[in-house]
């Protein structure tokens, strides 16, 4: 466990074919990052989609201390979602050495 402190809100539709292959992408993402996951529903909540300006799904937005640090819209692969994160654990580990 790498130990990130992140939340990430994963905007979807239930209806979403690809929406399974998400779930197993965080899974993959909570083994290897200490990371809070929040999946939301754009049906169901419809106000958090307009608080959040989601304009299109999927969409995956990841926090820090409360700030927003990334955003991804549409569909990407496991890799290059680990990749991100990644990059995001490299540069937070660069910050705590300044």
């Amino acid at each position: 466990n790498i130990g990130l402190s992140l939340q990430v809100l994963y905007f979807y539709a239930h209806w979403e074919p690809l929406h399974k292959k998400f779930l197993t992408m965080f899974e993959k993402i909570e083994d290897k990052y200490k990371t809070s996951i929040f999946a939301i529903d754009i049906d169901d909540f419809k106000n958090q989609c307009k608080r959040f300006s989601i304009g299109s799904i999927p969409a995956i937005l990841i926090f820090s201390q409360g700030n927003e640090i990334k955003r991804i819209n549409n569909f990407i692969s496991t890799n290059e979602l680990m990749i991100i994160f990644n990059d995001i654990y490299m540069e937070k580990k660069h910050d705590k050495k300044d």
